[in-house]
């Protein structure tokens, strides 16, 4: 999570910096289940950066930024985040920076808006009217953030993975509110509380004392959102699939629960199926899922933008991944940390491969995303 702190004017201080250079209950389909243009990779277009010019009235951090205009033409639309700001990507062709600079990110489907971090808090472009504005002011420093709609949850999927998160609750009689909530569940107890297990650590106690000092910038745009989304969901509906007859190769050794090895888990929408490959303890309990065409036999990933195809499982030590959270269009076209891409060809990459990938927030369509092991809830 990426939340420090600008407190004057945050949209003329984040154009400043890219000037300068400068994941609970969740959809899943774990239930049964300046561009890279190496080949197959969408080229991108040549326009001036869009959040340069996109930011509020001087002295009004609450007011909306200048509209963005969406993409030309049909195709499914990804956003992301990586190196260049919050991206938005269509799979006809061509990109565009929504947001010079931000950290996590995520497709709300219910409210049609993309929340995303930056520097003085939390944000949503809103892809009705196709604006940024601020929710929050202030930093957030190691909070996690929750968009909680009830049954349905977009961060803090797995209490294991956090300490401390502030939720924004949409869903409900009352109007929207933020809460702070516990994570350090399971093996995570020992990193937040004093032996014995009841005292919370300095730390988590600081992280308790700043959720409690955030608060709504704009309360009544949240409210128009709530009311957006209160008979919608954040998933398309369930697409199931029939396991294919063929079966993957896959090395038992790998795995200190054998039993788990090999196991398939569907991919919606997508020829792919994630296969387990690996599992094992150390502090926390880890498993690695790779993707595998069963039309080939071959597993496949991305390396250097490119797709690439193998009938072994990648060697752990070089691609420790269980594609937590990766997101899946209603057509089948996936996105994960960054990259938009399907078993065919590569749509979009980040640019700097120093930045060390991207964050995938979704699809405006909706789809599914892919639960990781430690993830609580399923849709």
């Amino acid at each position: 999570m990426d939340a420090r702190s600008i407190e004057a004017r945050p949209w003329l201080a984040l154009a400043l910096l890219a000037a300068c250079g400068g994941g609970a209950r969740s959809g899943s389909s774990n239930s049964s289940g300046g561009g890279n243009n190496s080949s197959g990779t969408a080229a991108r277009p040549g326009a001036p950066d869009p959040g340069l010019a996109n930011r509020a009235t001087p002295g009004d951090a609450t007011a909306p930024t200048a509209p963005v205009p969406p993409l030309p033409g049909g195709g499914e639309r990804a956003y992301l985040t990586d190196d260049r700001g919050l991206v938005e990507v269509s799979t006809a062709g061509g990109s565009q920076i929504l947001v010079p600079t931000a950290g996590w990110c995520n497709v709300d489907a219910r409210a049609n808006v993309v929340w995303f971090l930056a520097e003085d808090g939390l944000h949503a472009f809103d892809l009705a009217d196709r604006r940024a504005r601020t929710i929050t002011r202030g930093t957030l420093g190691e909070l996690e953030v929750i968009i909680d709609w009830g049954r349905e949850q977009l961060g803090g999927e797995s209490a294991i993975l956090f300490d401390v998160g502030i939720a924004l609750k949409l869903a409900g009689p009352g109007k929207p509110a933020l809460e702070m909530v516990m994570g350090c569940d399971g093996d995570r107890m020992f990193y937040c509380y004093e032996e014995g297990l009841k005292k919370p650590l300095p730390r988590v106690v600081e992280l308790q004392r700043l959720a409690g000092t955030i608060q709504l910038v704009d309360p009544d745009y949240v409210a128009q959102l709530a009311a957006r989304g209160k008979r919608a969901s954040l998933w398309s509906p369930p697409a199931p699939r029939t396991p294919p007859k063929r079966k993957p190769v896959v090395d038992v050794k790998r795995c200190e629960d054998r039993s788990r090895c090999g196991a398939l888990i569907e991919v919606p929408a997508s020829p792919l199926w994630l296969v387990h490959t690996y599992n094992g303890r150390g502090d926390y309990y880890h498993e690695n899922r790779e993707l595998w065409d069963p039309a080939t036999g071959k597993y496949v990933h991305l390396a250097g933008g490119k797709l690439v195809w193998s009938k072994d499982a990648p060697p752990v030590p070089n691609n420790e991944t269980d594609y937590r959270g990766m997101r899946i269009s209603p057509l089948g076209v996936l996105s994960y940390q960054g990259a938009v891409f399907d078993s065919a060809r590569v749509y979009y990459t980040p640019s700097d491969p120093e930045y060390g990938g991207g964050s995938s927030c979704g699809w405006a369509g909706g789809g599914w995303r892919v639960d990781g092991p430690t993830d609580g809830f399923h849709h």
